[in-house]
């Protein structure tokens, strides 16, 4: 079924995990001029610390084995993968810009050249 919003109006959304498994959800529509803020944990553009580090710095490139997927419109969490397998999923929102590295060495991350 179908979500109707107030309006009248129907909306259904598709949602897909890095593994391409999709569902159908409902959703709202927003009228944007009447609410102009964001709504809050939608995407990384919302979160200062985690944007400077992901996009304009590209910090995690200093890292081994770390590779990054933009998924438009989803919170940007670090998705451990061992022997193929998703094996933690970590929203990274709940660091500030100073804690996402040493989060990353407690995982058992390696700087670039480390050995």
């Amino acid at each position: 079924a179908k979500a109707k919003t107030e309006d009248g109006k129907f909306c259904m959304a598709k949602s897909c995990d890095a593994d391409g498994h999709c569902e159908e959800r409902s959703c709202a529509m927003l009228d944007a001029a009447a609410d102009s803020k964001p709504a809050p944990g939608l995407k990384i553009d919302h979160f200062a610390d985690v944007r400077r580090w992901l996009k304009e710095e590209q910090r995690w490139k200093e890292w081994q084995n770390m590779e990054v997927r933009w998924v438009q419109g989803h919170n940007p969490d670090l998705i451990v993968i061992e022997n193929g397998n998703e094996k933690e999923r970590i929203d990274l929102t709940q660091y500030s810009y100073s804690q996402i590295p040493d989060m990353l060495r407690q995982k058992g991350f390696r700087m670039q050249g480390e050995f």
